[in-house]
């Protein structure tokens, strides 16, 4: 049996077993091993005892079997290796490792899985539904006639989306339809059981309620149930391209009149979020890095001593009259952005070099002014500056 286990390829042993083969095999080969005669078994004789006067200086355990100071072609001749069965205690039972595929059987729900118009999904089930109907009219003859219009009616695209909103509650709601199917009610942890839900009559799951006494149409006193589902999401991309690339409010508010969504807010706030052109019209260019501000606007001073002077107007007054315009110099101090007015009676240099002296007069003269350069006051800076090249320098230092 220890022969076999060292010789075993296949088998998984227990634990200790496996660790006493691995020791065996690291220093030798299974090749290594062959059998020998129980009556030339030289361990036999420790195991099982031996008169002391048969332990002669000749015997075997001393000297090993016999046939070892042969030729390896006289050696007994080897067993063939068989593999331990199951039925024995150190070999373990065989694990199955696979791996499973579930292939979905309806055809229908994985078309709806990977649609995204709502129209198509329509228009393709419709014809579906038509070619069935169409074939068990040749079979059966209590069926349907036949139909062979090109375009689909009303009642066929109706009852198109019917079917995929049927499968698509077969999916999501498959506990609450079967309890509501049998007339049961939901249990109290699942999101249905505060609507009262019921089947109608082509087995669509819709909201209950006490309104339906109402003048209001069947879909609005019982809207549809949509869960979460992809069916959900192609139906609210539909209603948000249909009225306009709307909000989430506008279009939850259509689509509270025919669906009842669960955890509706947050369902049609993903989907519209995720509509490209809506984030292309949404988007808001990157602001520019704004360069550091110059020391003057930086530098605690006293107010008025650097400061920015522009113009703003014109504003109408009556003159006896007459109607005239009027402006407003604006100088802002570039630290605490103080403000002083002065107004202005036209937009000429000598009105701005007039109205700088009065803030000069007021305020003080500032040590350093920034502007526009509008024409009006680069044409009195250069004035002033032609004035003061007459003046005598000379005299005005004595």
């Amino acid at each position: 049996m220890t022969l076999h286990r060292i010789h075993s390829r296949r088998a998984r042993f227990c634990q200790w077993l496996s660790n006493r083969l691995g020791e065996i095999l690291e220093g030798s080969s299974s090749i290594n091993w062959r059998w020998c005669p129980t009556l030339e078994m030289p361990a036999d004789h420790g195991s099982r005892g031996i008169e002391a006067p048969a332990l002669t200086i000749d015997h075997q355990w001393f000297k090993g079997p016999e046939f070892l100071r042969q030729s390896p072609e006289s050696w007994p001749k080897n067993i063939t290796p068989v593999e331990p069965t199951i039925e024995d205690d150190d070999v373990r039972p065989p694990v199955w490792v696979g791996l499973v595929s579930r292939t979905d059987p309806r055809p229908v729900s994985d078309f709806i899985q990977n649609s995204s118009e709502l129209p198509k999904l329509v228009v393709v089930v419709g014809r579906v539904l038509r070619f069935i109907r169409n074939c068990r009219s040749r079979i059966s003859a209590n069926a349907k006639p036949r139909v062979t219009s090109n375009y689909l009616f009303v009642s066929e695209l109706k009852e198109a989306l019917n079917t995929c909103i049927r499968l698509s509650q077969t999916d999501c709601l498959r506990e609450e339809r079967w309890l509501v199917g049998r007339r049961r009610p939901v249990p109290p942890e699942s999101k249905l059981s505060k609507l009262t839900p019921f089947l109608d009559d082509d087995g669509i799951l819709r909201v209950g309620g006490r309104i339906g006494r109402s003048i209001f149409s069947h879909e609005r006193k019982h809207p549809t149930i949509l869960g979460s589902h992809h069916l959900t999401n192609v139906i609210i991309r539909h209603h948000h391209l249909t009225f306009g690339h709307g909000s989430t409010e506008r279009v939850l508010g259509e689509l509270r009149d025919r669906y009842f969504i669960i955890g509706g807010r947050r369902t049609v706030n993903s989907v519209v979020s995720r509509c490209s052109p809506c984030e292309r019209w949404k988007a808001k260019p990157k602001p520019p890095q704004m360069a550091p501000l110059p020391p003057c606007r930086i530098t605690p001073q006293h107010p008025f001593n650097s400061v920015g002077t522009d113009f703003l107007g014109p504003f109408y007054v009556t003159v006896k009259r007459s109607t005239e315009k009027r402006y407003a110099m604006l100088t802002t101090d570039l630290v605490c952005r103080a403000v002083h007015l002065e107004k202005v009676y036209s937009m000429s240099a000598d009105s701005f070099i007039m109205a700088h002296r009065r803030f000069c007069a007021d305020r003080g003269v500032p040590s350093e002014e920034w502007s526009d350069n509008g024409t009006n006051m680069v044409g009195g800076q250069k004035e002033m500056a032609d004035e003061l090249k007459l003046w005598d320098q000379t005299k005005i230092r004595q």
